[in-house]
């Protein structure tokens, strides 16, 4: 996964708060 790869270029804090906003986005995109 691109994930594992990500992490060892972004800080943990910046992870969770794109988790958060792909999250949030997908959780508007759903009826």
């Amino acid at each position: 996964m691109a994930r594992e790869a990500t992490k060892k270029e972004l800080p943990p804090v910046i992870l969770l708060t794109m988790d958060l906003t792909f999250s949030g986005s997908t959780a508007n995109r759903l009826p």
